[in-house]
């Protein structure tokens, strides 16, 4: 992001095109000087598997650019608990 825009704002995607939310804040490393997580706040049409708000590791950013932030798919994956057998009693 050397062209000085910054990532506050941006619509984000999942690489499948899901839309999940904007960009609202940052987490950064400041030894390192980098972003380690952004902040979206969710969109209203985000299925209820999405809290809020929504943290994204740098690692699960697949590209950013001047328009849109995107995420791997596996950001929205939920797993489903499983139901074990109630013992009869």
């Amino acid at each position: 992001m050397n062209s000085g825009h910054s990532p506050l704002r941006l619509p984000v995607r999942t690489e499948s095109g899901q839309a999940l939310g904007s960009v609202v804040d940052i987490t950064i490393d400041l030894e390192q000087q980098i972003v380690m997580y952004y902040h979206v706040k969710p969109s209203r049409l985000v299925p209820d598997i999405v809290s809020s708000p929504l943290l994204i590791h740098r690692h699960q950013v697949i590209r950013i650019d001047v328009n849109e932030l995107i995420v791997d798919d596996a950001v929205v994956r939920q797993q489903k608990p499983s139901r074990a057998p109630q013992p009869q009693v």
